[in-house]
């Protein structure tokens, strides 16, 4: 009997200690926004979030007025941002034989996070972000 008190007790401290505690919860941010390319809206490419020091990354593509909106919640917090030409599935080239890859519409620089120079500061709740890219 005293074994089983004895167990229950530990195990209630455990709930206690790890299971009440002030926690940690994750801030969530959505976001939406423009990219635009010498002050025209970049109308193909992917928007590519990632979560500095966390290793989570999200992405958005570009609609036909430059626009991208984040397709699920994130967590809040400083992000290294890149914008990436649109590259189709081979699905996609296989069943349009006239898509085109073009690498070359967005300059180089914004393609790679460590050179892209682009970051954002998504807080908590909703987010809108421009991103002015210069050649």
């Amino acid at each position: 009997m005293i074994r089983y008190f004895v167990t229950g007790l530990s195990f209630a401290v455990l709930i206690l200690l790890f299971g009440c505690g002030q926690g940690t919860a994750t801030e969530v941010a959505s976001c939406s926004g423009k990219v635009t390319l010498n002050g025209e809206p970049l109308t193909h490419g992917t928007v590519t979030f990632f979560l500095t020091g966390k290793g989570e990354g999200i992405s958005a593509p570009l609609d036909a007025k430059g626009e991208y909106t984040l397709p699920a919640k994130v967590s809040a917090g400083e992000y290294q941002v890149a914008i990436v030409p649109y590259v189709p599935s081979p699905l996609e080239l296989e069943q349009n034989s006239d898509l085109k890859v073009d690498l070359t519409t967005i300059p180089k620089k914004y393609q790679n996070f460590q050179t892209s120079g682009l970051q954002a500061q998504l807080k908590s709740g909703k987010n809108e972000l421009t991103f002015e890219l210069v050649p």
